[in-house]
This record gives C-alpha cells, sequence and structure tokens, in this order.
C-alpha cells in the first residue's frame, strides 16, 4: 500500500529520468559522429517520445482530510535564510566575521525583504508558496552579489555564487515545511499481484494518465550591472 500521489510522481520521475538517460546517449552518439569521417555530415539521431498513455488499476484504501499547520513568520523565514547564507558561505572556505562579509549579507537581507513585500508577507504570520519563496531567495542572492562584484575584491567568485545560490534555494524549501499545509491524501494499492488478489472488475479504479514531454532549458542573461543571471525555462 503506497500514498497515490508518490505513485504518480515516481511515474512522472520515471519517465524525466528516461528522457535524461536518452539524451545522454544522444550526446555520446553525438560525438562519435563528430570524429567519424562519413557521418559528421549526418544528423544525429535522437529518440523521443512526446506522449505516454497509461492505465493503471488500484484499489483505493484509505482518505485523509487535510489541515493546516499554520504559517511560518517573516522574521523567522529571514534568520533562516541569514544562517544559511551564513552556513554556505563558510562551506566554501570564506570567513564570516569579515565587513565584507557582513555588507553582502545584510544587501541580501534587504533585497529579500523588499521581495517578500512584493509578496504580501506581512510582519505576522503568512501563507507563501514553496516556489515563489524560493524565486525570492534566489532574486535577492542575485541583486547583492551583483553590487558584490562592483567592487574591486568581490566577496565571491562566479562559481562561488553557483554553489552558494544552490544551497540557498535548498535551504529556502526547508525553511516553509515547517508551516505547510498538510494536505490530503489517498493511501492505495497498486501491486498487481495483490489487486488481482483483493479486488474484481467492479471494484478496482482506473487511472488514465497521459504524460506530455515536456524540454527545459537553461539560459543566461547580463542584468544591467552586469552581473550573469541563470533561469530555467521551456525549450
Amino acid at each position: 500500500m503506497a500514498e497515490l500521489g508518490e505513485v504518480i510522481g515516481a511515474l512522472l520521475a520515471s519517465v524525466t529520468h528516461a528522457r535524461r538517460i536518452a539524451d545522454e546517449e544522444t550526446a555520446a552518439i553525438a560525438e562519435y559522429y563528430k570524429e567519424h569521417p562519413l557521418l559528421e555530415q549526418l544528423s544525429v539521431p535522437r529518440a523521443r517520445v512526446p506522449k505516454i498513455s497509461l492505465e493503471l488499476p488500484v484499489l483505493i484504501e484509505s482518505h485523509q482530510n487535510g489541515e493546516s499547520s499554520g504559517a511560518v513568520s517573516r522574521d523567522k523565514l529571514q534568520e533562516s535564510m541569514r544562517k544559511a547564507l551564513t552556513e554556505s558561505i563558510a562551506r566554501e572556505g570564506l570567513s564570516t566575521r569579515t565587513a565584507k562579509f557582513r555588507s553582502v549579507r545584510e544587501d541580501f537581507l534587504s533585497h529579500l525583504d523588499r521581495q517578500l513585500m512584493r509578496l504580501g508577507v506581512d510582519e505576522g504570520d503568512s501563507k507563501l508558496q514553496e516556489e515563489a519563496f524560493a524565486r525570492a531567495v534566489d532574486d535577492a542572492l542575485a541583486g547583492a552579489a551583483e553590487r558584490d562584484f562592483e567592487t574591486d575584491e568581490p566577496l565571491l567568485s562566479r562559481e562561488q555564487s553557483r554553489e552558494v545560490r544552490e544551497d540557498l534555494a535548498a535551504a529556502s524549501r526547508r525553511a516553509l515545511r515547517p508551516g505547510r499545509d498538510l494536505r490530503p491524501f489517498l493511501t492505495a494499492e497498486v501491486v498487481t499481484s495483490a489487486v488481482k488478489e483483493q479486488a474484481d472488475e467492479q471494484s478496482v479504479a482506473r487511472l488514465n494518465i497521459v504524460i506530455q514531454e515536456e524540454g527545459l532549458e537553461w539560459t543566461t542573461t547580463v542584468s544591467d550591472n552586469g552581473g550573469l543571471v541563470h533561469r530555467l525555462g521551456p525549450e
């Protein structure tokens, strides 16, 4: 027995990983074609499955009602990201006791405060979506990093900035999880042998799932201050 949402998520993740494996093989073939004197002028083969249709028989075992677990306060979000930035900088082998670091940190928190105000987060407890907060944190770090690079000796290299951004993206999601709503969910039996043993045609629910493949790609733009901004968008 498993949560139905996790089962469907596993199906989607499997399709996504299948696309990754296929693209890795395509990249290897492309390198081979480039080095082969007879193949280098030919197009590189690439297999894609733009749409997958699945029918999944399941037995619905139970239903759990959702409930609210409260919201995370603005002050706690700021403190969580202050701590996450300090820990990330330390992992990069840099001192967190310098005036330069304190300046970058306060600039980051100032940018983040403006982003939270734009999202309508007040001083008290507020609801906030994970992705919206993650984007706000990323934009705040980009703003602080751009100003950092205006100086003669920036605190972070561009490679270090990428590492810190990844750390803060993970931390931003963790910061919201204590206040997320406890969502409703279904538990279901999906193992084929168990479904056959426990049910008949009248009691089995059938999920018809159509998975549409879409690709994403990284784009890099230059901000007004000359910093690099990386975005993930549709290909």
